[in-house]
């Protein structure tokens, strides 16, 4: 349950501060 919940946080939430990426999508957008 807690691995889900970091998973939904990590991939799936999104971000204002972002610029409304999720996490993955901007780390993979600053490569």
């Amino acid at each position: 349950e807690l691995q889900d919940y970091v998973n939904w946080f990590n991939r799936i939430r999104i971000h204002g501060t972002l610029d409304y990426l999720t996490p993955i999508e901007y780390r993979l957008g600053t490569l």
